[in-house]
C-alpha cells in the first residue's frame, strides 16, 4: 500500500480473480489504475500492463509515479500515473531477485 500526500489517494495491490496483478486506487470508489489479467510480462498503457506477483508499492517523491516490485517477474516496474502514462520496466532482471 502506498498513499499520496494529504490522504487524497491510496494504492494498493490487488488479486482479484482474472486479475491477479492489478493495481487499484482508492480515491472514495475504488479505479482500476493499472494491469489486466491474467498474469504475465507486458510494459505499456497501463491498463494493458501484465504483472505477476506484485508484491511491494511505493510512490516516487513528487507523487507522479509508483514502483512497483513484481516478484513473479522479478523486475522493479516503473507505473507513471500521468493521464496517458505508461508501465515499464526501466531495470534489467537480477538472478535470484
Amino acid at each position: 500500500m502506498a498513499g499520496r500526500p494529504f490522504g487524497k489517494t491510496v494504492f494498493v495491490l490487488a488479486f482479484l480473480g482474472s486479475l491477479p496483478g492489478s493495481l487499484l486506487a482508492l480515491t472514495g470508489p475504488m479505479n482500476l489504475i493499472a494491469g489486466e489479467g491474467p498474469a504475465g510480462l507486458r510494459d505499456g498503457p497501463r491498463l494493458k500492463a501484465r504483472f505477476r506477483a506484485p508484491v511491494g508499492l511505493a510512490l516516487s517523491d513528487d507523487g507522479s509515479g509508483l514502483w512497483v516490485c513484481d516478484e513473479g517477474n522479478g523486475l522493479l516496474r516503473s507505473v507513471d500515473l500521468a493521464a496517458d502514462g505508461p508501465v515499464s520496466s526501466p531495470f534489467p532482471s537480477l538472478p535470484g531477485f
